[in-house]
């Protein structure tokens, strides 16, 4: 079981504090910040995917998007069963839909597209 995780990304972190930490946002697909500070590893920014895929060293390698590894795409699809709890008021993982593989459509933070309707997918 998989508890109000973000397999996908995250495109907010900290949002009742973004004002504060905004030069983290500035920074944060830097070498310096991907490989010492872990909540970078999760942070998607749906309107800079080039960055994201380039420069994130933890999602978009675990999801298949870089290094692709038939073995793990095997695995994943051979899977039964899998449950995901998302968190309705979540105020880290946005979108929700992220704790279900679901994600914002590129270049858009307000289109939610379903796991289905996914590149990862």
């Amino acid at each position: 079981m998989l508890l109000g995780n973000s397999f996908v990304g995250t495109e907010e972190i900290l949002k009742e504090v973004k004002f504060y930490f905004k030069p983290f946002f500035w920074f944060v697909y830097t070498s310096f910040v991907q490989n010492n500070i872990s909540v970078s590893a999760i942070f998607r920014d749906p309107k800079n995917e080039d960055s994201y895929l380039n420069k994130n060293l933890f999602l978009p390698e675990l999801n298949n998007l870089k290094n692709f590894s038939q073995a793990r795409k095997d695995r994943m699809t051979s899977l039964t069963r899998i449950v995901g709890v998302k968190y309705i008021d979540d105020h880290i993982v946005t979108p929700d839909e992220s704790s279900h593989f679901g994600f914002y459509a590129e270049n858009s933070t307000s289109e939610v597209l379903k796991m289905e309707d996914t590149v990862e997918y």
